[in-house]
């Protein structure tokens, strides 16, 4: 049988230049550790002060490699001291979650 797993290593907050600069991504680090590839969907899940959600890119992360994903708040912005958790969601409905502070 085999196992969706992926392992969110690491989160970066990341700034939009421009006038004003807006704090508006979140760059996503991840490792496949299970035994079939993975999918993540669009929509992901962020909550923490002033944020309610994003969107990535749809991809696949091979068994054993590593991937990133670059989410975009849209007209959100996250703040510097505060902790936010994001949830990856793959299509076979799987969720995988990881807080980081700003």
């Amino acid at each position: 049988m085999e196992t969706e797993e992926l392992k969110i290593t690491n989160m970066e907050f990341g700034t939009t230049a421009g006038t004003p600069p807006t704090n508006d991504y979140i760059t996503v680090y991840v490792q496949n550790t299970g035994t079939t590839d993975v999918t993540i969907m669009t929509t992901v899940t962020v909550t923490g002060s002033g944020v309610t959600g994003g969107t990535t890119t749809s991809a696949t992360v091979d068994k054993g490699e590593d991937g990133s994903f670059t989410v975009d708040l849209g007209s959100e912005e996250w703040s510097e001291g505060i902790a936010y958790n994001v949830v990856l969601l793959s299509t076979k409905g799987n969720k995988f979650a990881y807080t980081a502070t700003a």
